[in-house]
């Protein structure tokens, strides 16, 4: 078995997106799974603060701050650089 025979490991992971309490998206929650190749879009998101993670209980991969623009579109890719060891964006919910 090759390393391209090796399965992505972010491959049909599940992502959240999930509003902020101290704004207009409090009551917005997006689930969705990445694909083979670990990619992800979330479509007609409200704009305003959210907190993109890999879990809602437990000890999670990401933890990021996401800030969306009207009419924007954002690139973010969920790497070692910006998981919870290096950046948590949210330490004291966990």
């Amino acid at each position: 078995m090759g390393a391209d025979d090796q399965p992505q490991p972010l491959a049909r992971m599940q992502i959240h997106l999930v509003g902020q309490p101290d704004g207009p998206t409090k009551e917005e929650r997006k689930v969705l799974r990445t694909d083979q190749e670990g990619r992800f879009k979330f479509v007609d998101v409200m704009p305003g603060s959210y907190m993109l993670t890999d879990v809602v209980a437990g000890k999670p991969r990401w933890r990021l701050k996401v800030e969306v623009s009207p009419n924007s579109t954002l690139r973010l890719d969920l790497t070692q650089k910006n998981g919870v060891a290096v950046r948590d964006d949210f330490p004291g919910r966990g």
